[in-house]
């Protein structure tokens, strides 16, 4: 709802009105399409984590929270009153999602080896176990812009692709 608030505030700005409208039914058609698609699948345990230590993790309350659940996703940190709170390690295995959901924007290939190193050392996790671990580099991922239809296709995407053992 606030995208949709910005794009009409934008598009007032700078006198560009119909641009802003057919961006706001693009992002609609786009998060319409993903519920339709999932709407009949059981929902996934998941964990959106914003850094390449693991344990910064996406709580409730805010748009990536949001586009989970569209996608079919069940935050394992909904609740609370911290939208983005920091974890431990014995608190991610008590978590223990189906998937994960690693944003890191543009990482650098040592970022991106870090995280799957990090990954490695929790063998007991079940997203680790079943190979449900997924990095997100795409640089729109942390932006509540344009783009959250197609942050919403990628969660449904990584959410309900099969795991390989």
């Amino acid at each position: 709802a606030d995208v949709y608030t910005t794009l009409d505030q934008l598009g007032d700005a700078l006198n560009e009105r119909a641009k802003s409208d057919q961006t706001k039914t693009r992002i609609a058609k786009q998060i319409s399409a993903v519920a339709d698609h999932v709407k009949d699948r059981p929902h996934v345990t998941a964990l959106i984590v914003r850094s390449s230590s693991g344990f910064d993790v996406v709580g409730g309350g805010n748009f990536m929270d949001e586009l989970l659940t569209i996608a079919g996703g069940r935050n394992v940190m909904g609740g609370g009153e911290n939208s983005y709170p920091t974890i431990d390690r014995e608190l991610l295995l008590k978590l223990d999602p189906e998937v994960i959901l690693q944003t890191l924007p543009g990482s650098a290939p040592q970022v991106l080896e870090q995280a799957r190193a990090m990954w490695k050392s929790i063998p007991d996790l079940r997203a680790v176990k079943h190979n449900r671990v997924h990095l997100l580099t795409e640089d729109f991922l942390l932006l509540p812009g344009a783009n959250v239809g197609r942050i919403a296709e990628i969660f449904a995407e990584k959410l309900h692709a099969e795991s390989r053992p």
